[in-house]
């Protein structure tokens, strides 16, 4: 899936639900006909998706504020118009407390970025703050109130990422029973090998697995359930969906041996985005703990 539509739902939802009348009326249209693109900036070298993982500090000078420290792996940066950044305007003993969203115009004098390589299927970058100067008339909703108003766009890119895992993990299955029906080994195709079919029962229920998890979480957020019913759901389809594409695109490089890991070969692709979206939004382990905490555990 081409262009920047992940980043436009997340970043025109954060607008949508936080933002002002006059926000809407600038950004919205824009980010919808794809004039602007925004990005959203959230994780920093300690590298999280809960509250406490956000340190870059934004201090109150002469009606602005003033922004010092460091995003990285941030989605859709060097082809950003402006960003939204996530920073701690007070610290609180409770680290959901304190942060606020600002709009930010990636020109704005202090912010330098750079490509993060080393990752081929999807672009991350570095974007360093420093001494950056913003009008607090660019807060996106209510100052030291980011959290509570993430919630729900989060959910939303959640969602709309899930189901591109559930469309990957289903193409790389698809991609290794082609594969196993076609290469011939020994007189007969590797496909008749248990082995083989061991690998493609297994891609298969994982891939059913989080294709169902996603259709409930989608269903309840469309349903408008229960806030706690939506968290969870959406929290266990990007778990579910983090681990089936990861595991079914090692399992495919099991089948199909030395032809998975050439470059001309799509297979190749399919692995790396696998790996690349594996914790963006957060990976298992944080939506396994955050339905731990919902459920009192």
């Amino acid at each position: 899936m081409p262009g920047p539509y992940l980043s436009a739902l997340l970043c025109g939802s954060i607008i949508n639900e936080a933002g002002s009348e006059k926000q809407k009326k600038a950004l919205l249209p824009d980010i919808a006909s794809g004039k602007k693109i925004v990005a959203f900036a959230f994780t920093e070298p300690e590298y999280g998706w809960g509250p406490e993982a956000v340190q870059l500090s934004a201090k109150a000078k002469d009606g602005n504020f003033v922004l010092n420290g460091t995003k990285r792996y941030v989605f859709d940066a060097q082809i950003a118009d402006q960003l939204i950044v996530v920073a701690r305007t007070t610290k609180s003993a409770n680290p959901a407390n304190g942060l606020t969203l600002f709009l930010v115009n990636k020109k704005t004098k202090g912010i330098s970025s750079r490509l993060l390589r080393g990752d081929e299927a999807e672009k991350f970058s570095e974007v360093i703050f420093d001494s950056v100067e913003v009008s607090a008339d660019n807060i996106i909703g209510t100052k030291g109130s980011a959290w509570a108003a993430l919630n729900k766009p989060l959910n939303r890119a959640m969602l709309a990422l899930s189901a591109y895992m559930v469309g990957g993990t289903q193409h790389i299955m698809d991609l290794t029973i082609f594969h196993a029906q076609n290469r011939v080994q020994f007189g007969q195709p590797v496909g008749a090998f248990q082995w083989v079919q061991g690998y493609v029962i297994d891609q298969a229920n994982h891939l059913e697995r989080s294709r169902w998890f996603t259709y409930e979480a989608l269903w309840k957020v469309d349903a408008n359930k229960p806030q706690k019913e939506q968290d969870e759901a959406v929290a266990l389809a990007k778990a579910t969906a983090s681990d089936a594409m990861h595991i079914a695109a090692h399992q495919a490089h099991e089948v199909h041996a030395g032809k998975g890991i050439m470059k001309s070969f799509e297979l190749y692709l399919y692995s790396d985005k696998a790996r690349a979206l594996y914790s963006y939004l957060g990976d298992p382990a944080y939506h396994r703990m955050r339905v731990a905490q919902m459920l009192d555990l």
